[in-house]
């Protein structure tokens, strides 16, 4: 007798799973039953490829606006105060 699958483990779920709380979800992934190997592996190089794009993303958009705060001559003037130039 096999044991009744877990509904988060449909491939449903787990597509919402991954949208909202995105790598997180790779280990409901891993214990699906109805996905291959291949498909894991592949959800999964894909799913570690966004979340380094988006954090580096991120990053480099948080330096930009740094760069551009330190352009106003209050904010600038402040920044220098606090030691961050």
């Amino acid at each position: 007798m096999t044991s009744p699958s877990r509904w988060y483990t449909r491939p449903f779920w787990l597509a919402l799973w991954i949208g909202l709380i995105g790598p997180l979800a790779l280990p409901m992934v891993w214990s699906s039953p109805y996905l291959t190997r291949p498909i894991k592996w592949t959800i999964s190089i894909v799913v570690i490829g966004l979340t380094v794009w988006i954090a580096a993303a991120a990053f480099r958009i948080g330096l930009l606006t740094f760069q551009r705060l330190k352009t106003y001559p209050d904010l600038s003037r402040l920044l220098n105060t606090l030691g961050t130039q």
